[in-house]
């Protein structure tokens, strides 16, 4: 019932996709053969669920006309804490016990804990998360594939600076960045074969951060190769959480940066977030949200004009509507109602499944 309601709602407001969140941290929303059961459906990992929430998204959303992506993090895991109640046959946690794999995995921080990051240099790692996404598009007719920017947590060269050191003794001009581009892009361009191998007409697409220097630098996603040839994917939609104010990054210039990327068989999309209005109604941040109230309405003008735009996507539901009781956020409504003229001009492009 709270997923019908949710559905109805992203319909009536002139939607026409769903990206569900399908592996957070390493771990799977339905029954998987390389991942465990996510803490999330079963609230601690180690337990199995009785249903396939997956199925029953899929089902609903189609049955209204919505398509719907399937969304992976690719490098994040859970807690070292979680780690230790994983299944013994899961990849990942025979990796932990195999000392000659150790280099597989790095402890980073997330959420505040210690956290499992994988390092992609390693064949055996990209190949899991390829096969992970694989399997989606295999056993679920989904109508795209969706990543997320959880790349590399940072600068912390402790993760492969074994590999750094290896790599340099055969090119000895390697760099860091260099290592950590070619290991993402072979994933990436993993991840698209092996989707359009299942199944040709499903999307693959990636959202990174919005700001595209941190994107190249910090997370070391060469994301200049994934849109400027064909093989990487099928969209880029960079996050790009603010507005035209903005000192850092204003909305217009940052999005033609990235559109700038991108060639004739990457399509180019924009990640948008209403948070940004929460914070406005709250007066926490930013001033160019605390005094308008029309923000998104100039944000959709925007796009729409532009000759290379192709779509965009929210995130997320629960700053329109309560998740649990369906009832809608009142710090968001005005902005809402003011942008929704300017969302139905927008043609639709709706993936046909």
């Amino acid at each position: 019932e709270l997923l019908a309601t949710a559905l109805d709602n992203v319909k009536a407001l002139g939607f026409n996709t769903v990206i569900v969140q399908m592996r957070p941290n390493a771990d799977s929303f339905y029954p998987s053969e390389y991942y465990p059961w996510s803490h999330f459906i079963n609230e601690d990992y180690g337990k199995y669920a009785s249903y396939d929430p997956l199925e029953i998204f899929i089902e609903e959303a189609h049955a209204r006309e919505l398509s719907f992506q399937a969304w992976i993090n690719p490098m994040r895991g859970m807690s070292v804490a979680d780690s230790k109640l994983l299944n013994p046959a899961y990849p990942m946690a025979s990796w932990l016990k195999d000392s000659s794999k150790s280099r597989y995995l790095f402890v980073g921080s997330y959420d505040k804990k210690p956290s499992y990051y994988f390092n992609v240099y390693y064949e055996e790692v990209r190949q899991l998360i390829i096969d992970g996404a694989a399997e989606i598009v295999r056993y679920y007719d989904v109508d795209g594939v969706h990543m997320d920017d959880y790349f590399y947590p940072g600068n912390d060269a402790a993760m492969d600076d074994e590999e750094l050191e290896a790599e340099k003794l055969k090119t000895p001009s390697m760099t860091l960045r260099k290592l950590r581009n070619d290991s993402l892009n072979k994933l990436v361009s993993g991840i698209y074969s092996a989707v359009k191998a299942e199944n040709k007409n499903v999307l693959f697409g990636i959202a990174p951060a919005g700001n595209i220097n941190n994107v190249r630098y910090s997370h070391f996603a060469d994301v200049d190769t994934w849109c400027g040839n064909k093989g990487y994917i099928d969209y880029i939609m960079p996050q790009i959480y603010w507005g035209f104010e903005h000192s850092v990054c204003p909305f217009a210039e940052t999005y033609q940066l990235w559109s700038d990327l991108c060639c004739d068989d990457v399509d180019f999309m924009v990640g948008l977030t209403f948070a940004n209005a929460i914070y406005g109604y709250e007066g926490i941040y930013f001033d160019e949200f605390i005094n308008n109230k029309d923000i998104y309405k100039k944000t959709y003008e925007y796009m729409n004009a532009q000759s290379n735009f192709e779509g965009f996507s929210i995130f997320c539901y629960q700053y329109f509507y309560d998740p649990i009781s369906g009832v809608q956020r009142i710090e968001t409504k005005e902005e809402l109602k003011n942008s929704l003229p300017a969302l139905a001009e927008i043609p639709s492009k709706k993936i046909e499944y």
